[in-house]
């Protein structure tokens, strides 16, 4: 189906009122926006900000490195480009509030982005410190994911909790799947077996 359809669709509801207008604009305004931008009103008011979306509400760009761990998670990041990430993570939207009203990741967005216009360099410091703490000390257990022993997180963190804490492959639970991830070989030279290789270092183990 093409957005233009799409479109037609939704303006018939807004016209037979099953949509209210705001809510008819917003999603005609969203389906048309494309790249950051589209990323940035997902952020604001769905996702709630994230380092990506609060760096390119301040500098109207996306680093690369930001950018490399939007898509490929901060894993990706090397040691000297970890602060810049981690102090934008450390205000950005909680990830267990993920249910709040859109007012509410409005508001936290807006206070965010005025705290990292302002925020002295050595409380910038502190902040990225403690950030990093955190998701190093995301509790895991030992187990067997895909034929291999590793460290098994029921966080979305939990494969950079892994990799900045010197672990070479990890493993996140969420919900019945399974997902297993590598910072260096590949699954298959792990022994790693997978429902679904997503690529040669990730891939998905589904619930029975």
């Amino acid at each position: 189906m093409e957005i233009k359809e799409v479109l037609a669709m939704i303006e018939l509801l807004r016209k037979e009122r099953k949509v209210s207008n705001d809510a008819a604009n917003a999603a005609t305004v969203a389906l048309q926006l494309q790249g950051d931008e589209a990323m940035l009103v997902n952020r604001l008011i769905n996702r709630g900000s994230d380092p990506a979306s609060l760096q390119f509400a301040i500098t109207g760009t996306v680093s690369e490195p930001v950018g490399r761990a939007h898509t490929q998670g901060p894993g990706s990041l090397r040691e000297e480009e970890r602060e810049d990430w981690l102090v934008l993570a450390a205000v950005s939207f909680p990830d267990d509030q993920k249910d709040a009203p859109p007012s509410a990741k409005v508001k936290q967005f807006i206070n965010a982005v005025a705290w990292l216009r302002t925020a002295p360099n050595d409380e910038r410091r502190e902040r990225a410190a403690a950030e990093y703490e955190k998701i190093v000390s995301l509790p895991f257990e030992r187990g067997v994911a895909g034929g291999v022993e590793m460290r098994i997180y029921n966080s979305d963190l939990g494969f950079v909790a892994a990799y900045w804490s010197g672990e070479e492959h990890a493993a996140v639970r969420q919900g019945t799947n399974v997902f297993i991830g590598s910072s260096g070989r590949s699954l298959e030279e792990l022994g790693a077996k997978v429902d679904k290789t997503v690529t040669p270092q990730f891939g998905i183990i589904f619930g029975k």
